[in-house]
């Protein structure tokens, strides 16, 4: 068993290296520190971040002392960032340990998944949101270290209650903490368009993929935009609109780049497209066509496609054709 998992955090993709470097934590062993020390010079910041809580489960010398050597490296540079003002170069920044939610904070974010999950397929009712959203706020409120995937899913649900305002600022700090939390995006673009609902959240698309923390997917898939009439979105000027949208298609971009597993790819692709749909029937909006041009111009090289390569080829002439179609 530990085999296998060794092999997928070596070359697995994102998924399988996330979920093993939390896996091989439960099995104790001691001979396996060394071996997660290695992995946590991976890209992925939730790879490494699983690995500092394997090394802590297992508890030996050497995984504790590597644990106090990263977290004193972390404090180093913060404290040089308050003193000085200097921000630290991007790559250095991306190289550092993520403090991890406490265990209280992830058992309030596990619970807010059961509830979820055991939902059934039918649109979520406003109490059990404000139920999944209790938990959230317990889990944030208790992480003591940033949560960006809470901060997410709460301020969809937030947007599906009604709260703009509370919304906007989850979203804002789910952005603050991770610039490619997608949904985030999404969710701030909604807030941003008054009275426009793109996310309708439904059990089945809260997708588990592994054990680990992030094995978690926050989606939803786009109301058909269509239905949705033009009045009342004068609460977003030309500038702002375009602005959101080309940070939500700089996101979309990062992660083709990262390597982000093929479903999510996927759903990232269609959101942009059916966005694009919805500008294209705005008065003052143009950007429909970098919307377009993202899913059909991005290269997707990074990405282990699997056997799904007929779907992203599908998506890709859906982007082309409207791009064609609609161009002036």
């Amino acid at each position: 068993m530990n085999e296998k998992l060794l092999s997928d955090l070596r070359t697995g993709t994102d998924s399988q290296r996330r979920a093993a470097a939390y896996r091989l934590g439960k099995s104790g062993a001691p001979d396996l520190v060394p071996r997660l020390i290695d992995a946590y010079n991976d890209r992925d910041p939730v790879v490494r971040r699983n690995v500092l809580e394997s090394l802590r489960s297992i508890g030996t010398d050497d995984a504790m002392r590597f644990i106090e050597s990263t977290e004193a490296e972390r404090q180093q540079i913060f404290d040089h960032v308050q003193q000085t003002g200097s921000v630290p170069e991007a790559e250095q920044l991306a190289s550092l340990p993520i403090a991890e939610p406490s265990p209280e904070a992830v058992e309030h974010f596990e619970s807010a998944m059961e509830v979820l999950s055991g939902a059934g397929e039918d649109e979520l009712t406003d109490a059990l949101k404000l139920d999944v959203a209790s938990e959230l706020a317990l889990a944030i409120h208790r992480a003591n270290a940033p949560f960006p995937r809470a901060h997410a899913l709460l301020a969809m649900l937030l947007n599906e209650l009604g709260d703009d305002a509370r919304a906007g600022r989850h979203a804002s700090i789910a952005l603050d903490q991770d610039q490619n939390e997608f949904r985030a995006q999404l969710v701030k673009l909604d807030v941003d368009l008054k009275g426009v609902r793109f996310v309708s959240l439904r059990p089945r698309h809260f997708i588990a993929l592994d054990d680990t923390l992030e094995g978690v997917y926050f989606g939803s898939i786009a109301k058909s935009i269509r239905s949705l009439v033009v009045a009342g979105h004068a609460g977003i000027t030309q500038t702002g609109f375009r602005s959101e949208i080309n940070r939500l298609i700089s996101i979309f971009k990062n992660q083709c780049k990262a390597g982000v597993e093929v479903g999510e790819y996927l759903y990232m692709a269609d959101v942009l497209i059916d966005l694009g749909d919805f500008a294209r029937e705005l008065p003052f909006s143009s950007g429909y066509l970098d919307l377009y041009a993202a899913v059909a111009n991005t290269p997707v090289d990074e990405i282990n496609l699997s056997d799904r390569e007929e779907e992203v080829s599908a998506v890709h002439r859906k982007a082309k054709g409207r791009s064609l179609l609609f161009r002036r």
